[in-house]
């Protein structure tokens, strides 16, 4: 950022003046059209946040105005349905916003020019290189496979396209299937016919943009079924059987003492859950499953969940999803007394002003499949009976960021723990907006290694991005301070 722009950000922390107006329309990026009906947002730096002071919906012309605006520092942005949301002065796609003053008793005029979701397009074959439709395609993020962040269905001439993507790197598979002469396919990734993900090769998402030609011909292979019937529950009542996969997750609901089965299953790790009734309750049965052949798992017998005790301080908000090979269900509160499905859960913490999540107890990090900035714990029938969660007492890093010598202003400021632990202890990335003179100050640290990196062109959030970016390695061994200034970074 100039150091002109950084004197006119300054200038917009002087005292109350006249209002000003914010005029302004959004457009389509690629054509500049007018966008109707986008949504407008805009923010103000208060006290080192950007809080949101208004939002409006532009009219048939794409117009929106923002009347009586205080003189301060601003963002402004603009989503629509298909658009992502899009920022005034952004640098990269999907990157932090840059801020823009606003001066007393002055018109300012924006021009957003929204931009759409990325998107992967490509054609699925059969053996003859045919159009093969009704095949279900998934999309996954290439740094961390361990669910679909998107999927679409091939259509009757074999082409899918996967849309509402973000900008990054992604590998493409399909989804087991049967086709009308009982052929199966397995679970196939690009390119072509790769079955392995080591032999899997990403394909790059950017906004504006479809990723042409991702082609896939499934493989045929042999699938299997599995059967099973559910005893332990109350005659007659609903029972549904839930099987989950990298690739998606599929119910079947049977009645208690009917046998069910799941057909088309592709070879590998799969967890199965059932849910129904007992004469005591709610009853479950949970299970890891390997899968290589026909499997017959006779009688599962459901039985009552656990019965967990919530410990942790008085007033403490603890939250946790559930999270099979699919990936997370929604996040809900823990109360005191509280009784999870059986399974592999994730939970979190929020913790007093200045203090960090010392533990959660019966965690087990490092699980499948599992979110690196939360505890891990694995609820079996009957226990574990309590879950600990303690807070401790944390460490404080601050200092100033600066552009051109010049304070930064409103820069985003992050803070990435190295470790496993320390991200799960903190809540994962740290992120802070530095205030008018630039100041920063991240609270309630953990022991641990982070990296500390300001910068306006980070469209990834890697140990890798951060290292290439020059952040700084800081050490911190107990509660004490660290002060560090840093220079904004910009990307060649």
């Amino acid at each position: 950022m100039p150091s002109r722009m950084l004197a006119g950000l300054a200038l917009a922390a002087i005292c109350r003046a006249d209002p000003a107006v914010i005029n302004g329309v959004a457009l389509e990026n690629q054509t500049g059209y007018a966008l109707a009906r986008a949504r407008v947002k805009l923010s103000r730096l208060v006290s080192g946040k950007m809080t949101p002071v208004g939002m409006i919906e532009t009219g048939r012309t794409g117009q929106f105005t923002f009347p009586s605006v205080e003189p301060g520092i601003y963002t402004i942005s603009g989503t629509r349905v298909g658009f992502a949301e899009t920022f005034h002065g952004q640098r990269r796609d999907n990157a932090p916003p840059m801020p823009f003053t606003v001066q007393a008793d002055k018109n300012v005029f924006i021009e957003l020019r929204l931009k759409r979701f990325a998107a992967i397009t490509g054609k699925l074959m059969d053996e003859n290189r045919a159009g093969l439709p009704g095949v279900t395609v998934h999309a996954y993020d290439a740094n961390a496979p361990t669910h679909s962040l998107g999927s679409a269905l091939s259509d009757d001439r074999g082409i899918y396209r996967i849309s509402g993507l973000l900008p990054g790197r992604y590998y493409v598979r399909t989804a087991a299937a049967i086709l009308e002469d009982k052929q199966q396919l397995m679970p196939t990734f690009h390119p072509f016919s790769a079955v392995d993900l080591r032999e899997a090769q990403p394909v790059r998402g950017e906004f504006d943009n479809d990723a042409r030609d991702i082609d896939i011909q499934p493989l045929p292979g042999r699938l299997h079924g599995v059967f099973g019937e559910i005893g332990g529950c109350m005659p007659g009542t609903e029972v549904r059987v839930t099987l989950s996969h990298e690739t998606g997750r599929w119910d079947v609901r049977t009645k208690c003492g009917i046998p069910f089965g799941f057909v088309g299953v592709a070879p590998g790790s799969y967890e199965m859950l059932a849910a129904g009734v007992t004469p005591s309750g709610p009853g479950y049965w949970f299970s890891e499953i390997d899968i290589h052949g026909d499997r017959n798992l006779g009688i599962l017998g459901l039985a009552r969940g656990p019965e967990i005790r919530l410990q942790a301080p008085t007033g403490a908000k603890v939250t946790a999803r559930r999270r099979d090979r699919a990936g997370p269900a929604s996040q809900e509160d823990v109360p005191r007394t509280w009784s999870p499905v059986p399974g592999y859960w994730e939970m979190t913490a929020v913790p007093p002003e200045g203090q960090y999540i010392e533990s959660i107890g019966h965690s087990r990090g490092g699980a499948r499949n599992a979110d690196p900035d939360w505890f891990q714990i694995g609820f079996e029938r009957y226990g574990p009976p309590d879950v600990r969660v303690t807070f401790a007492p944390g460490a404080t890093v601050a200092g100033r960021a600066t552009l051109e010598k010049s304070p930064a202003i409103a820069a985003p400021v992050y803070l990435l723990p190295v470790s496993l632990r320390t991200r799960q202890q903190v809540n994962g990335l740290r992120k802070v907006i530095t205030s008018e003179q630039g100041r920063f100050e991240f609270t309630g640290l953990a022991p641990g290694s982070y990296l500390l990196l300001s910068s306006w062109d980070l469209t990834e959030m890697t140990e890798a991005v951060f290292r290439a970016a020059r952040a700084e390695e800081i050490k911190i061994d107990g509660k004490g301070g660290v002060a560090k200034d840093i220079e904004v970074y910009q990307a060649p």
